[in-house]
């Protein structure tokens, strides 16, 4: 009998490919990342948050559980929580969108550079926040970790 958290994993990872060949689909016919980012995240963030307007730690915290879940690979900590802004930290391991030895292959696999999925999540960041009535992004550091920032 098949371990059904396994299946989940195989299932989310499925999701996060089919997301990058979107994103790749989108690009090769004329579209912005920013465009794609708009039609997949646009809506619903209140209510898979629970509430309109949470703190940033509320949202963040949200973020790193779903990751922890969704993910289990990638390592996402909250690394800053004050009343106005809060910040998660991916290990330079990886990304919900790609992780392990070779952490862009699956982005690579669909003719996208880093700089793509980081462009996309950037946007996608922002425009989830903004529903939430927050100021939110992702940003890539120079040493492969990324910092999810999201203020009041």
């Amino acid at each position: 009998m098949s371990d059904p958290k396994e299946n989940w994993y195989k299932l989310a990872r499925s999701r996060s490919d089919l997301e990058l060949a979107a994103l790749a689909f989108a690009l090769k016919n004329g579209h912005s990342h920013e465009e794609f980012a708009a039609a997949l995240w646009s809506k619903g963030a209140a209510k898979w948050m629970g509430k309109d307007t949470p703190t940033p730690e509320e949202y963040l915290q949200r973020e790193v559980d779903s990751f922890a879940w969704l993910f289990p690979q990638v390592e996402a900590a909250l690394i800053k929580a004050t009343p106005d802004e809060a910040e998660v930290e991916f290990s330079a391991s990886g990304c919900p969108y790609g992780w392990g030895k070779d952490k862009w292959a699956r982005a690579s696999n669909h003719g996208l550079t880093p700089e793509d999925v980081h462009r996309y999540c950037r946007e996608g960041f922002r425009i989830w926040g903004a529903l939430l009535g927050l100021e939110s992004g992702s940003h890539p550091q120079a040493d492969g970790t990324c910092i999810l920032r999201a203020k009041r």
